[in-house]
């Protein structure tokens, strides 16, 4: 009973930081997912949705407990990291990127590109932008100290 008190008060004393990071969280998932979704196996690599799901994960339990709430978006930034790194290391990505980018860069070819690839990799990035930000906000609001 002391565990479930003790992160049901937890949350009750969340801070703006957790809400921001809320936010990469979110996004995580929804990329993870797509990217599972693949439809072309080709630019897959299944370590961007192990690392997604893992991070995702390991937010949810850092999150339960105020004295290691604060290590939570740290996760998330890991975790995208090596989730973008997936995706950048998937077996045919230069190569379709290349292929993609041949004729130079505007924006009618970058939203050509599938959308199946495009989310995936602009969510991995954008959740790892928004997690490095949360990273340096307080997850927690400060506790008066209590005159012993």
């Amino acid at each position: 009973m002391y565990i479930l008190n003790s992160i049901r008060n937890n949350f009750k004393t969340k801070s703006y930081g957790f809400y921001v990071a809320l936010a990469p969280f979110v996004v995580t998932i929804v990329y993870s997912i797509m990217y599972l979704l693949l439809k072309d196996k080709t630019l897959f690599n299944v370590s961007t949705v192990i690392w997604g799901f893992a991070g995702c994960g390991a937010f949810l339990v850092l999150t339960m407990f105020s004295e290691t709430s604060k290590y939570a978006p740290i996760v998330l930034v890991a975790a995208n990291l090596f989730g973008l790194v997936g995706i950048a290391e998937a077996e045919n990505f230069i190569d379709y990127i290349t292929t993609v980018f041949f004729g130079g860069f505007s924006l009618e070819v970058l939203f050509s590109i599938d959308p199946n690839y495009l989310v995936p990799l602009v969510g991995s990035v954008l959740s790892l932008i928004i997690s490095c930000v949360a990273m340096y906000l307080p997850q927690n609001k400060k506790q008066p100290k209590e005159d012993k």
